[in-house]
């Protein structure tokens, strides 16, 4: 039983013994088996690009909502491993591909599709878990779109290869490209994670320290009025310089409001900073805020909890 050398979905030429047409992803090993397949090119709504496409959003949903872990785990892992490798697989490969086929390549597309996306966002946006949720779903519903418009447009070649009865096994040159595939994800991988482990994460350091220069002898106990001493230390591990301003603050009062100090990338600072409890209370929690660059929210906080206890 031969193949033919010309698309009949595209007319075409066929490029070697490849198995699908490179122009509309024919499936040439099927072109015999139904070829009296009647095919209906109204547009229609492509089944799997809509799946894929109401998951992604709903997946997104859930991690922008801040759903509990426990809801948001299993429905992450779907919409980083397989979603958006599965939609490239549609649009590169609009043509009939066994299920479980299509599930293997989705997983080994969809690394490289992540590992490209955590790139783009590292230099543009900066690489946080919002950024990466909305770049992968954009990405994702993209693909579904270009799926869904290359399989109406070969829908006549796709129905033929949909009916046939039986489905050849893979040969070689495909089975070589999916390893190529999967082997140049697990390098990119590795490069990316070499990377990010060899370069610290853009951060601000923040600590406090007690009478002795140590991280302990904190101030525990303190009578209404008198005096307790911290030291706090800054350091900038940021991209850029940065503007840092203290505040040490209980829940209703700020108690002390520190001069801005200006760092640079790699500087440190440390500074004494002194603060009284007015009110006698048990565990008074003191916040010790830092912000940054003018921001009205802290961009990092510590606690410390106080009996203060009354005065003579």
């Amino acid at each position: 039983m031969s193949t033919p050398s010309v698309c009949p979905a595209c007319d075409s030429e066929r490029a070697g013994a490849f198995r699908y047409c490179r122009t509309c992803g024919f499936d040439f090993d099927t072109a015999t088996l139904a070829a009296d397949v009647r095919v209906d090119t109204r547009l229609k709504i492509d089944h799997e690009a809509a799946a894929i496409s109401i998951a992604s959003i709903f997946i997104a949903a859930l991690a922008f909502a801040d759903a509990p872990l426990v809801l948001r785990l299993a429905p992450g892992v779907v919409g980083v491993a397989l979603l958006p490798g599965y939609a490239l697989s549609l649009a590169i490969l609009p043509g009939h591909l066994d299920r479980f086929d299509r599930i293997g390549l989705a997983f080994g597309l969809s690394l490289a599709v992540t590992i490209v996306a955590a790139l783009v966002l590292d230099v543009t946006t900066g690489l946080t878990q919002r950024a990466l949720v909305a770049g992968l779903t954009l990405t994702t519903l993209t693909l579904s779109a270009l799926a869904w418009i290359r399989r109406q447009r070969n829908a006549r070649a796709i129905a033929r290869s949909d009916g046939a009865s039986d489905r050849a096994t893979w040969r070689a040159p495909e089975i070589a490209t999916v390893l190529m595939l999967i082997v140049v994800g697990l390098i990119a991988f590795g490069g990316v994670a070499t990377m990010l482990i060899a370069t610290p994460t853009p951060t601000t350091e923040f600590y406090v320290l007690g009478p002795n220069g140590l991280a302990e002898g904190y101030p525990r106990n303190l009578r209404a009025g008198d005096t307790a001493t911290i030291t706090v230390g800054i350091a900038n591990r940021e991209r850029a310089s940065a503007r840092y301003r203290v505040s040490v603050q209980t829940a209703d009062r700020t108690l002390v409001d520190m001069p801005p100090v200006d760092l640079a990338i790699g500087q440190d600072w440390r500074g004494q900073v002194s603060f009284a409890l007015s009110d006698p209370a048990p565990d008074t929690e003191v916040r010790i805020l830092l912000f940054k660059d003018g921001q009205s929210d802290a961009y990092r906080m510590l606690r410390l909890w106080i009996n203060a206890s009354p005065s003579r």
